[in-house]
C-alpha cells in the first residue's frame, strides 16, 4: 500500500504537535520549579529544574528520557502514571500509560479528561478500563472555611509565590472542615477517580504531621 504524501506529511505534523505539548509541560513546570526554588532552598532543587529542562529538550527533538523505575504510588501498584491534561497528551494516556494523575480544579474536567483517556485506550485495542484514574489534591482541614482559605493562600504564596487566586484556577486545593474537604473529593470520585494522593497544604513538619492524623479521618 502506497501512502499519500499527504498523509505522511498529516502524521509528522500530528507527532510534531504532540512533542511540542510534551515539551511545554516539561516548560511549564521547569518554570514554575526554577521559579520557586533554584537559589533559594538547595542544589537539589536547582538539579530538579534543571533535570525537568532537559526532558522538555529532549522532547523538542523528539527523544524520550526512559523513567529510571516505575512509579509506585499508594494503591495503585507498579506503573507509569501521567498528569496530563491536553488533549494530544490525554490519548498518549489512553494508548501507553496505566493510570492517570491529574490535578484539575473541577470536577467537570475530571470526568471530561477521563472520558478522552478511556476512548483512546479502546482505540488501542486497550479495555477502557486499563488505565487507573487518580487525583493528586493539596487538603487542609481547619476548623472553617475562611480559616482554611487563608492557609491555603500562605502555603500558595510560600510554594509559588503566587496568590490562592491564582493557583486554585490551576490546580484542586481543598481547604475546611472535614465534612466540607469530604464533600469536596467526592465529587471527584463521583466523576470517576478512585486512588487520590494527598498533598499537605501546610507550611511547617509539626503542622503536617498534625494535618496527617486528620487527614486520616477522611471516609472513616
Amino acid at each position: 500500500m502506497v501512502r499519500s504524501r499527504r498523509s505522511v506529511m498529516s502524521s509528522h505534523a500530528v507527532g510534531a504537535r504532540d512533542d511540542a505539548i510534551e515539551a511545554l509541560d516539561h516548560l511549564v513546570a521547569a518554570a514554575l520549579q526554577g521559579a520557586t526554588e533554584i537559589g533559594e532552598r538547595s542544589r537539589r532543587a536547582g538539579a530538579t529544574a534543571r533535570d525537568r529542562a532537559a526532558s522538555a529538550i529532549l522532547a523538542l527533538r523528539g527523544q524520550r528520557r526512559p523513567p529510571p523505575w516505575p512509579w509506585l504510588v499508594g494503591g495503585l501498584g507498579v506503573g507509569l502514571l501521567v498528569g496530563a491534561v491536553a488533549g494530544a497528551a490525554l490519548a498518549r494516556t489512553g494508548r501507553l500509560y496505566d493510570g492517570w494523575l491529574p490535578y484539575p480544579p473541577n470536577p467537570a474536567d475530571y470526568e471530561t479528561g477521563l472520558a478522552q483517556v478511556r476512548r483512546a485506550a479502546r482505540g488501542a485495542g486497550r479495555a477502557a478500563q486499563a488505565v487507573t484514574p487518580a487525583l493528586f489534591a493539596t487538603l487542609l482541614i481547619t476548623n472553617d472555611l475562611e480559616a482554611g482559605r487563608r492557609a491555603l493562600s500562605d502555603y500558595t504564596q510560600a510554594s509559588y509565590r503566587m496568590p490562592l487566586e491564582v493557583v486554585e484556577t490551576i490546580q484542586v486545593l481543598i481547604a475546611g472542615p472535614l465534612e466540607f474537604v469530604t464533600a469536596e473529593l467526592d465529587r471527584y470520585i463521583a466523576a470517576g477517580a478512585r486512588h487520590i494522593v494527598c498533598r499537605i497544604g501546610a507550611l511547617g513538619l509539626k503542622s503536617q504531621l498534625d494535618q496527617l492524623e486528620l487527614v486520616r479521618m477522611l471516609y472513616r
